[in-house]
Protein backbone atom coordinates (compact mmCIF):
# COMPACT_ATOMS: atom_id res chain seq x y z
CA UNK A 1 0.00 0.00 0.00
CA UNK A 2 2.62 2.52 0.28
CA UNK A 3 5.33 0.92 -1.94
CA UNK A 4 4.16 4.49 -4.59
CA UNK A 5 4.27 6.50 -1.77
CA UNK A 6 7.73 5.74 -0.67
CA UNK A 7 8.83 5.94 -4.75
CA UNK A 8 7.52 9.40 -4.03
CA UNK A 9 9.28 10.76 -1.34
CA UNK A 10 12.86 9.14 -2.63
CA UNK A 11 12.23 11.06 -6.05
CA UNK A 12 11.20 14.40 -4.41
CA UNK A 13 14.08 13.43 -1.56
CA UNK A 14 16.86 12.34 -4.26
CA UNK A 15 19.95 14.70 -5.58
CA UNK A 16 17.83 15.52 -8.81
CA UNK A 17 15.74 18.43 -9.30
CA UNK A 18 12.34 16.97 -9.35
CA UNK A 19 10.09 20.21 -9.24
CA UNK A 20 9.24 19.56 -13.16
CA UNK A 21 8.20 16.27 -12.61
CA UNK A 22 6.36 17.27 -8.97
CA UNK A 23 3.18 17.45 -11.25
CA UNK A 24 3.55 14.38 -12.90
CA UNK A 25 4.71 11.92 -9.30
CA UNK A 26 1.24 13.93 -7.36
CA UNK A 27 -0.75 13.16 -10.55
CA UNK A 28 0.14 9.68 -9.62
CA UNK A 29 0.23 9.36 -6.26
CA UNK A 30 -3.44 10.91 -6.08
CA UNK A 31 -4.21 8.06 -8.78
CA UNK A 32 -3.44 5.37 -6.17
CA UNK A 33 -4.39 7.33 -3.19
CA UNK A 34 -7.73 7.76 -4.28
CA UNK A 35 -7.36 3.77 -5.39
CA UNK A 36 -7.08 2.78 -1.44
CA UNK A 37 -11.01 2.51 -1.39
CA UNK A 38 -11.27 0.12 -3.86
CA UNK A 39 -10.12 -3.65 -3.87
CA UNK A 40 -7.43 -5.06 -2.69
CA UNK A 41 -6.68 -2.47 0.30
CA UNK A 42 -10.77 -1.39 0.73
CA UNK A 43 -10.11 0.68 3.48
CA UNK A 44 -12.81 2.02 5.59
CA UNK A 45 -14.59 5.40 4.59
CA UNK A 46 -13.22 7.56 7.62
CA UNK A 47 -9.71 5.88 7.08
CA UNK A 48 -9.31 6.87 3.39
CA UNK A 49 -11.01 10.49 4.20
CA UNK A 50 -8.51 11.33 6.01
CA UNK A 51 -5.64 9.76 3.67
CA UNK A 52 -7.54 11.96 1.20
CA UNK A 53 -7.69 14.94 2.64
CA UNK A 54 -4.24 14.59 4.07
CA UNK A 55 -2.51 14.19 0.24
CA UNK A 56 -4.99 17.33 -1.08
CA UNK A 57 -2.94 19.21 1.64
CA UNK A 58 0.11 18.28 0.17
CA UNK A 59 -1.09 18.98 -3.37
CA UNK A 60 -2.35 22.22 -2.39
CA UNK A 61 1.65 23.01 -1.35
CA UNK A 62 2.85 21.89 -4.83
CA UNK A 63 -0.10 23.83 -7.31
CA UNK A 64 1.99 27.29 -7.20
CA UNK A 65 2.81 29.42 -10.69
CA UNK A 66 6.80 27.87 -10.27
CA UNK A 67 5.54 24.59 -10.12
CA UNK A 68 3.06 24.75 -12.74
CA UNK A 69 5.70 26.71 -14.98
CA UNK A 70 8.31 23.86 -14.39
CA UNK A 71 5.49 21.26 -15.92
CA UNK A 72 4.49 23.00 -18.42
CA UNK A 73 8.65 23.78 -19.81
CA UNK A 74 9.68 19.84 -19.02
CA UNK A 75 9.63 18.09 -21.93
CA UNK A 76 9.34 14.96 -20.46
CA UNK A 77 5.24 16.29 -19.86
CA UNK A 78 4.81 17.67 -23.16
CA UNK A 79 2.03 14.85 -23.82
CA UNK A 80 0.51 15.17 -20.43
CA UNK A 81 -2.75 16.56 -22.17
CA UNK A 82 -4.29 17.05 -18.31
CA UNK A 83 -1.49 19.08 -17.95
CA UNK A 84 -1.84 20.89 -20.95
CA UNK A 85 -5.50 21.53 -20.77
CA UNK A 86 -6.59 22.24 -16.96
CA UNK A 87 -7.67 25.71 -16.81
CA UNK A 88 -5.12 26.66 -13.32
CA UNK A 89 -2.45 25.92 -15.63
CA UNK A 90 -3.22 28.00 -18.16
CA UNK A 91 -4.25 30.93 -16.16
CA UNK A 92 -0.62 30.50 -14.89
CA UNK A 93 1.00 30.20 -18.48
CA UNK A 94 -0.43 33.43 -19.18
CA UNK A 95 0.48 35.24 -16.02
CA UNK A 96 3.61 34.28 -16.53
CA UNK A 97 4.18 34.78 -20.40
CA UNK A 98 2.79 38.55 -19.34
CA UNK A 99 5.69 38.88 -17.02
CA UNK A 100 8.38 37.85 -19.29
CA UNK A 101 6.93 39.86 -21.86
CA UNK A 102 6.28 44.16 -21.48
CA UNK A 103 4.62 44.80 -24.62
CA UNK A 104 2.07 43.11 -26.47
CA UNK A 105 4.31 42.50 -29.30
CA UNK A 106 6.38 40.74 -27.41
CA UNK A 107 3.95 38.88 -25.31
CA UNK A 108 2.41 37.74 -28.74
CA UNK A 109 5.86 36.46 -29.97
CA UNK A 110 6.83 34.20 -26.65
CA UNK A 111 3.04 32.72 -26.80
CA UNK A 112 4.36 31.54 -30.47
CA UNK A 113 7.61 30.39 -29.17
CA UNK A 114 5.49 28.34 -26.65
CA UNK A 115 3.53 26.82 -28.82
CA UNK A 116 6.25 25.99 -31.23
CA UNK A 117 7.19 24.13 -27.82
CA UNK A 118 4.88 22.25 -27.59
CA UNK A 119 4.74 21.21 -30.88
CA UNK A 120 8.45 20.14 -31.09
CA UNK A 121 8.48 23.09 -34.04
CA UNK A 122 11.19 25.69 -34.42
CA UNK A 123 14.70 26.00 -32.33
CA UNK A 124 12.97 24.00 -29.30
CA UNK A 125 13.25 20.82 -31.22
Amino acid sequence: MVELILVSLKAFDGKQPCMGRAWLIMKTLAQHVLSLRDPPFELPSNLANAIEDQFYRRWKMLTTDLHYARALFNPYLLGEACLHDDVNVKETLNKILRKRACTLIAYALTLKDFANFVESQGPCS
